[in-house]
């Protein structure tokens, strides 16, 4: 359960650390004053540590599903 618990605090923290400023970038300013290239680049970058964080994110719920049923078994 200590593993699950530090997946979903690196999940947690990968995306307060990383995602916040990219989703103001993205979501939240006005992109008048941004250009095409610093979006794209935004974006891309966005979407692939978006793939890291959903592998953590299954990462661990098969740990948690597993630990679950370690413990159902008892």
């Amino acid at each position: 359960m200590l593993i699950v618990l530090g997946g979903v605090l690196l999940a947690e923290a990968f995306t307060g650390i990383y995602f916040l400023s990219k989703n103001f970038i993205l979501f939240l300013n006005p992109i008048e004053g941004i250009s095409n290239d610093q979006l794209i680049t935004v974006s891309d970058q966005w979407q692939k540590a978006n793939y890291l964080r959903m592998a953590i994110i299954v990462a661990t719920m098969v740990a948690f599903l597993k630990s679950y049923k370690i413990i159902c078994s008892r």
